[in-house]
């Protein structure tokens, strides 16, 4: 079957015939597709391009243009640029998602070390509301099919990632920054 061959489901390769980013493909007497040898290829084109950022409908450009005998190699570049330009934002913003989250975490650790064990201590009703712009980090998460709510549960350690490292020494730094008398009696971050 094509579409596995390719990656992709039978849908997605009816989806790009629709939207002609694939080579005619014509028909038996019977209505099936004959795909030719070179479908494969086209559709692998046309995911790695996606997955470089290009909309369906850049690439539909990009592709009429070469089919028309135009070499659209400028207007690609000038996309990528694009392209480049909205990932620079998306780290910025995701840098400073990374902060706010981080100072809520230290201002949570320091709420919980003055909160009594099996009491509320209240942390979500603390975050405060100009600390994270409006949707930067929960819809990005949601894009990208994590879980905002965290797959680790309350009181579960750090991932062993580098990025849970990273942030288990930043937190700790933190936490001992904080006076002996205020920290939580387990003396966990």
């Amino acid at each position: 079957m094509v579409a596995q061959r390719a990656g992709v489901s039978p849908d997605t390769l009816r989806y790009y015939e629709r939207m002609k980013l694939l080579s005619k493909i014509t028909r038996t007497d019977g209505g099936y597709r004959q795909y030719s040898n070179s479908t494969v290829e086209q559709v692998r084109f046309v995911r790695n391009a996606l997955r470089f950022g290009f909309s369906l409908k850049q690439i539909k450009t990009f592709l009429d243009a070469r089919d028309s005998g135009r070499a659209p190699c400028r207007e690609v570049r000038a996309a990528a640029e694009e392209i480049l330009v909205r990932v620079d934002q998306q780290i910025k913003d995701l840098k400073a998602a990374r902060r706010a989250v981080l100072g809520t975490l230290v201002d949570w650790d320091e709420r919980l070390s003055v909160t009594a064990a099996g009491q509320p201590a209240m942390l979500l009703q603390r975050v405060k509301p100009d600390r994270i712009k409006v949707d930067c980090l929960s819809v990005r998460l949601k894009k990208a099919g994590g879980n905002i709510s965290g797959p680790h549960g309350a009181g579960a350690k750090l991932p062993k990632t580098p990025t849970g490292k990273v942030l288990k020494r930043e937190l700790r730094k933190r936490y001992q920054a904080v006076p002996a008398t205020m920290r939580s009696p387990n003396g966990g971050v």
